[in-house]
């Protein structure tokens, strides 16, 4: 193998590691946005079971 090559493969060894970091950041970002959603549903929800139960 020549070092040609070898910096090649050195090269789509980074892309993969950073392919797999930026994978990973939307996957955090997409749990936050759904977490954030259950939190505004059981908010709505706690204030209507409150409602319900104070008339």
């Amino acid at each position: 193998m020549t070092w040609i090559q070898e910096l090649g493969d050195g090269d789509q060894g980074n892309r993969q590691e950073q392919d797999q970091e930026q994978e990973q950041e939307q996957e955090q970002e997409q749990e936050q946005e759904v977490n954030q959603e259950n939190n505004e549903l059981n908010s709505g929800e706690k204030l209507q079971f409150y409602i319900e139960n104070s008339i």
